[in-house]
């Protein structure tokens, strides 16, 4: 396990959206989200049916990318993190996730609700990570 800079801590709790890759038997399956980090794990809502949760179900190792770009290449900004992936599907871990993913995404509660049965919590915590103008 690796620990991250301050200034990764703090560009990775900044940032709203991410590009998470799974691995599947169709190959590379590459999304957006919205994730939260409590400076331990990283915590996806997702749904218990999703492509995502397949893919983990077989293989659980993930590629996690936050990056800000600008036309000014010199204040590019990124963070790469690859890790090993759980699925929680419910207690503590699911509610712990859950709390942190409302705090960030005020709207997540009211118009993506996060509920045991239909969805579930992938919880990371990083092992490499590459990170640039950070």
């Amino acid at each position: 396990m690796v620990s991250l800079s301050e200034a990764q801590t703090n560009f990775l709790k900044k940032a709203r959206v991410a590009r998470l890759a799974t691995f599947g038997d169709k190959g590379i399956h590459l999304v957006p989200i919205c994730y939260a980090y409590n400076e331990n794990y990283i915590y996806i809502g997702t749904g218990a049916k999703s492509v995502k949760v397949k893919n983990l179900e077989r293989n659980s190792e993930i590629t996690f990318l936050v990056d800000e770009y600008s036309e000014d290449w010199n204040r590019l900004k990124g963070l790469m993190i690859k890790g090993k992936a759980e699925i929680v599907k419910g207690g503590k871990n699911f509610e712990d996730g859950k709390v942190i993913l409302y705090k960030k995404y005020s709207q997540y509660e009211k118009e993506a609700p996060i509920k045991e049965g239909q969805n579930v919590i992938i919880k990371v915590k990083p092992r490499d990570i590459v990170s640039w103008g950070l």
